[in-house]
């Protein structure tokens, strides 16, 4: 139910601001015991993630800590 929350606090934010933004939600606790950290730079690539997007999604899930703000 938070998830739900604060997504819809999210896109009520940026529709208010009328700014562009993106929302990514990882599972850390599961995603590590099945995610490589390589495999996923690659995999994003041809979605067309921007390289500064997936820059910062590889700092968040290759590092011990991480926060967004």
């Amino acid at each position: 139910m938070d998830s739900i929350t604060l997504s819809h606090e999210l896109i009520h934010f940026l529709n208010m601001q009328k700014k562009l933004g993106m929302m990514i939600q990882l599972d850390m606790s599961k995603a590590f015991d099945k995610i490589i950290v390589a495999y996923m730079r690659e995999f994003l690539a041809p979605y067309r993630f921007h390289k500064e997007s997936i820059k910062w999604i590889m700092v968040m899930v290759s590092g011990a800590f991480f926060s967004i703000s």
